[in-house]
């Protein structure tokens, strides 16, 4: 299952979850635009700004004549709140709605929830101004509003097109002298987008020209432009570039936000492109990409690997953003640079609608020819990946089905389906006059010091000169401090020669902290192909490896922590990540309990090692928690068929406060169900308590994990959802919702949870 199919699901159980349990408040979700249509109005409704004021709205004749900021909402916490009197007439307004925003000509619909109560005299009305450069409008208002509505009711306004050039619309609820009272909330304002321009470039300021000698407009910069000189004559066009030089103590962001539906269609495939220029990057190095926000926990984000090294001169990087059925709130374009050293930088950033002329649509016909010609084998299916060997792999994409995700495939080299050893794409490279190269950053949490084995397939045709080479580079660190690279390469191959397998054994080393797996073209001429990579431990894996991502939320932004996600979403937590207090290493995840459940997770499909998930496992976090209340904080582990949830375990919930960090445990049986995908999690309902959440761990069970788990079995009860656990029926078992996927809460649920508690104090 994709990382945007899980967050699919994990967005359809929130959305369960919160309408069931604002139903039974009362209370209605925050309105939402329907499907397709974009809601133009700025601050719907009025939950942004201070305690007397709303943003982007006006109030006539002025927010401090009076308190307007009401806490009787229909939906969210605020609406306006206006009491008539009979000395003064008001008026609600915003403009700013511009051609540049959407099709201002064209046909439009306005609507105001409001709930209004004994208005006399003139009573109020509703409508929009349309100004244009002249004396004339086409303004629309709505008949004039008296007496009392039956509780909240939504007043609908259609504007007709118009041939006259609107410049700008100003959406207006004008209220006249009388008496009574009257509440606004959620306005909709819906018309026809800006004519799409295929050229434009929707990036702000995308050459960093605008600015101050220190800053750039309409970009950020972390941890702050003032951290540093990040602004450079050495550019590629212009006369201003982005540099940035890399710290060991620092990881560094670039990145600029602002772009919504109201500038295009953000659900739309988009290309995304950055010139860069670097040299000598060390560490994780850099990448780009764009986060995709929803108003809910799930996301459509895209990166590229990550670039080390050094590049030839200035040289432009590329993302494909495919289109989306989520609703994308805002884009934000981002170059997130690690900690290291080097210098990188940056220039002209586009941001352009996918013209539908990517390599992709080669394969894609491809695909069609293999359809004319009948039915694919099994084993040249997309998605197949055949290494022939056993054990865990510790790179990701390994047989290029997901393209060139964590690669960096350049040069003569492309993703391709003219031949393949397994599934239905391979890497095509041509040799030509200069040689080139291709890389994988490994990024899965083990020892890189470790002797490991490397086996890829290799196909050649007519391969010249001195061919080719496969193999790894790692990135130490000598006895005296100093860097220093280690290579490890097969032996060079030419000629020609049908799909074979090689093996590269790389010995064990001290004072490796990165791995890049390498591919090096020689100038030459021929074609070879390249599928199906391994690299694993050159001894079998322990059973204590762990098999988490970033299992110590070291890595990230000051935000949020990499390779995890957090519902809501990492914006919708306050402070989440915790430096002050850890259980080890630099960083902590803080999760405050809130309205709704908050859901730290990752999937192992997010590129964790592979695995056989059916099998016994043993999953595991240090938690610190601080006045924890409702249903308390509690482990989980979903393992998923078909994308349905068929061997679940949850452990059991801890409330209170703890003495000290301490260590929750929960054993994973082993099932006979085939299983998809499997996504662990630390789940804190609803509450008003706080965890911070340190070194996770997800290893295999061994003899005595299982051992342990056999004596608790007598004193284990069935409670009748398919679900065993170590508590009693006096004490009710975890509940799911807010962000988990919706399978976790609806599928019966088969197996065996055991939490075991370790104290550390510190």
């Amino acid at each position: 299952m994709r990382t945007k199919n899980f967050k699919r699901f994990l967005s359809a159980a929130l959305a369960v979850c919160v309408l069931t349990v604002l139903g039974l408040m009362g209370k209605v979700p925050q309105a939402q635009v329907q499907a397709g249509s974009v809601n133009y109005a700025f601050n719907p409704s009025f939950e942004e700004g201070s305690a007397t004021e709303a943003s982007r709205w006006g109030l006539w004749p002025g927010w401090d004549t009076g308190s307007f900021i009401g806490s009787n909402a229909r939906t969210g916490d605020r609406a306006i709140e206006i009491t008539l009197n009979n000395d003064q007439n008001y008026a609600l307004y915003e403009g700013g709605i511009t051609p540049e925003i959407m099709d201002t000509k064209s046909a439009a619909t306005l609507s105001m929830w409001v709930n209004y109560t004994n208005i006399t005299d003139e009573g109020f009305m509703i409508g929009a101004e349309r100004k244009t450069s002249g004396s004339e409008d086409a303004n629309v208002f709505s008949q004039r509003y008296t007496g009392s509505s039956d509780g909240w009711t939504e007043l609908t306004l259609e504007l007709p097109a118009t041939d006259l050039e609107i410049t700008e619309v100003i959406l207006k609820c004008e209220i006249g002298k009388g008496s009574g009272n009257l509440l606004i909330d959620d306005v909709t304002f819906n018309g026809s987008p800006v004519a799409v321009d295929p050229d434009k470039n929707y990036a702000f300021n995308p050459s960093f020209e605008e600015g101050s000698a220190t800053e750039a407009n309409n970009w950020g910069l972390y941890p702050g432009w003032d951290t540093g000189s990040f602004i450079s004559s050495n550019a590629r066009t212009g006369d201003r570039a982005i540099g940035v030089t890399l710290s060991e103590a620092q990881n560094y962001a670039l990145f600029e936000g602002g772009i919504t539906p109201t500038q295009l269609d953000t659900q739309s495939a988009l290309i995304l492109s950055f010139w860069v220029n670097y040299t000598d990057i060390t560490g994780e190095g850099f990448m780009i990409g764009a986060e995709r926000k929803t108003s809910g926990s799930e996301n459509a984000n895209v990166f590229t690997q990550r670039y080390t090294g050094s590049s030839d001169g200035w040289t432009e990087i590329k993302v494909e953003l495919p289109a989306t059925d989520l609703e994308i709130t805002e884009i934000v374009l981002k170059c997130e640079i690690a900690a290291g050293s080097g210098t990188l930088l940056i220039d002209d950033v586009s941001l352009k609608l996918d013209s539908g002329e990517n390599p992709d649509d080669e394969d894609d016909e491809d695909d069609e020819d293999d359809d004319e010609q009948g039915e694919v084998s099994a084993d040249k299916q997309p998605g197949v990946v055949n290494t022939g060997e056993t054990g865990t792999s510790l790179i990701s994409n390994p047989g290029f089905e997901d393209g060139d995700t964590n690669w960096g495939v350049v040069g003569g080299a492309a993703i391709s389906s003219d031949d393949t050893h397994s599934g239905a794409k391979a890497v095509k490279a041509v040799l030509g006059a200069e040689g080139y190269g291709m890389w994988n950053n490994l990024t899965a949490d083990f020892d890189k010091n470790t002797a490991l084995k490397m086996t890829f397939w290799v196909k050649l045709d007519g391969v010249t000169g001195d061919g080719i080479e496969v193999g790894v580079e790692r990135n130490c660190i000598d006895g005296e401090g100093a860097p220093l690279t280690d290579h490890v390469f097969s032996e060079r191959l030419t000629g020609t020669s049908d799909w074979k397998k090689v093996t590269v054994d790389i010995p064990a080393t001290e004072g490796c902290y990165g791995i890049v797996v390498k591919a090096n073209i020689a100038a030459g001429e021929g074609t070879v192909y390249f599928d199906d990579f391994f690299i694993g431990l050159a001894e079998p894996a322990q059973q204590t490896d762990n098999y988490l991502m970033n299992p110590g939320f070291e890595t990230g932004s000051a935000t949020e922590a990499s390779s995890w996600g957090l519902a809501p979403g990492w914006d919708k937590v306050s402070s989440p990540i915790s430096t002050a207090d850890v259980h080890g290493g630099n960083r902590a995840v803080s999760i405050a309990q809130g309205t709704e459940n908050r859901v730290l997770f990752q999937s192992n499909n997010w590129g964790m090692p592979e695995m056989d998930l059916s099998q016994a496992m043993v999953y595991s976090a240090w938690v610190k928690y601080d006045g924890i209340t409702g249903n308390g904080v509690y482990l989980k582990v979903e393992r998923k068929a078909n994308d349905e949830g068929v061997a679940n375990v949850s452990g059991t919930a801890v409330t209170g406060t703890s003495d000290g960090w301490v260590q929750l445990k929960l054993l994973v049986p082993a099932t006979t169900e085939t299983i998809d995908e499997l996504i662990v999690s630390v789940v804190a309902e609803v509450g008003t308590g706080t965890v911070i959440v340190d070194d996770a761990e997800l290893r295999l069970a061994g003899e005595d994990d299982l051992n342990d788990d056999d004596e608790k079995d007598d004193d284990e009860k069935d409670d009748g959802d398919g679900d065993t656990d170590d508590t009693d029926d006096k004490k009710p078992s975890p509940t799911t919702g807010g962000g988990v996927p919706a399978a976790m809460a609806l599928v019966t649920l088969t197996a065996i949870a055991a939490i075991v508690i370790s104290k550390k104090r510190k």
